[in-house]
């Protein structure tokens, strides 16, 4: 199993940075020949703020590509797979962001759209 970043999710949201992750099975995969296409098994948004330098938003999508991967991959080998429940974290969206931090957000989530970051693979 690996998961990769979807450009098309990327963009802001409610004064947050949305990254759009999406899980894909290998051969050998429980349940792949569900999946024959290469089509991916989930999709999942994790938010991050716009602050910081590319290369520490990079570092941190990274970070959560692999937290969300090892609890997915172990959640789907077993009989408790519920995706909507993979992190237990929440996002503080804000109501009325200013336009400079829209703007930031859109900015950020364009740069991420340029990166094709690296396949995480499962343990």
């Amino acid at each position: 199993m690996y998961i990769e970043t979807e450009d098309t999710g990327h963009c802001h949201r409610k004064g947050m940075v949305q990254v759009r992750l999406s899980f894909y099975l290998e051969n050998g995969d429980y349940r792949k020949a569900e999946y024959p296409d290469g089509t991916p098994v989930h999709s999942h948004f994790v938010y991050i703020g716009p602050e910081g330098t590319d290369a520490e938003t990079e570092a941190a999508v990274e970070a959560l590509e692999v937290s969300l991967l090892n609890t997915f991959a172990e959640k789907w080998n077993s009989d408790t797979f519920t995706a909507p429940y993979l992190l237990n974290t929440s996002v503080s969206f804000q109501q009325n962001p200013t336009q400079q931090r829209i703007n930031d957000c859109q900015a950020k989530a364009d740069y991420l759209k340029t990166k094709k970051l690296k396949k995480v693979k499962s343990k």
